[in-house]
């Protein structure tokens, strides 16, 4: 258990917690950023391939480790793996129901009505008519360009059409079934907002720790 800690949690709480700090610098890349080099990346078969591998290499949940190498949907974990390259903390999520149970914890959950998603944010939709916000299946996608007056905006999504994809498109045009559910705020939080995410990392954190301690 103690060899476990110091070889996957001490280094994730490095990342976490000590990344972003030793790392504000000009060069320093936005999980956006991250997400804009990967475009056009594609599977070499469904649901194969080096991105899918990479975009589901640290998923995790109650506390450990998925160890998910293909086979899955992998648009959450792309999110995850832009994230980690980025230095920004969050739970690297394998699936948008736990992306989207994460926002709702750290109170950065929008509704589609309430909110003009910026840069950064990530756009939650149904799948198949199933809903990720009930707990069902979905799909995410990070807002690139915020809505315009006509609810025109442009995201970057993985899984899409079988790649990393840019598309622009509005909102209430979407594909019976696939519909936008909501948004999850990834910029412009509010000091309260800041403390709750942190509280969901923390929480996180002990998960992880607790499950390499009982392992």
């Amino acid at each position: 258990a103690h060899a476990e800690q110091q070889t996957k949690v001490l280094p994730e709480m490095i990342v976490c917690h000590v990344r972003p700090w030793l790392s504000l610098s000009e060069e320093t890349k936005s999980a956006l950023d991250v997400a804009r080099g990967y475009v056009g990346w594609k599977e070499d078969g469904p649901n194969t391939g080096a991105i899918v591998r990479a975009s589901l290499s640290g998923c995790v949940r109650d506390g450990r480790p998925l160890g998910i190498r293909e086979g899955v949907a992998w648009c959450a974990g792309f999110v995850g793996l832009c994230d980690h390259e980025s230095g920004e903390c969050h739970t690297w999520r394998a699936s948008v129901r736990e992306l989207v149970s994460d926002a709702v914890i750290a109170r950065t959950w929008r509704e589609v009505e309430d909110y003009v998603a910026q840069p950064g944010d990530l756009a939650v939709f149904k799948r198949d008519g199933k809903d990720p916000f009930i707990g069902q299946e979905g799909h995410v996608e990070r807002v690139e360009v915020s809505p315009d007056a006509t609810g025109a905006l442009t995201t970057i999504g993985g899984n899409v059409g079988n790649a990393v994809v840019r598309r622009t498109w509005r909102i209430g045009d979407e594909k019976t079934g696939n519909e936008l559910v909501g948004w999850i705020c990834r910029s412009g939080l509010t000091d309260q907002d800041r403390v709750q995410v942190e509280i969901a990392q923390a929480h996180s954190m002990r998960e992880m720790m607790r499950g390499m301690v009982d392992a």
